[in-house]
């Protein structure tokens, strides 16, 4: 009875970590999707600000 008893909480803990693991890589996925996301509207951002300044200077100068 002690073996089955030992076996069984074994198994359930062995899922327990399963669960768990899945839980994590879909979560650092979901992440790095987001993130990606965020640099590209960062990038986009810089790209305007740049074309914006470059066509200030083109006014400035003439």
């Amino acid at each position: 009875m002690k073996k089955f008893a030992l076996l069984l909480v074994a198994a359930l803990s062995l899922s327990a970590c399963a669960n768990t693991w899945k839980g994590a890589k879909h979560d650092t996925s979901r992440n790095v999707e987001k993130a990606g996301d965020a640099v590209k509207a960062g990038g986009n951002a810089v790209g305007r600000g740049l074309s914006n300044a470059g066509e200030r200077l083109q006014e400035a100068t003439q």
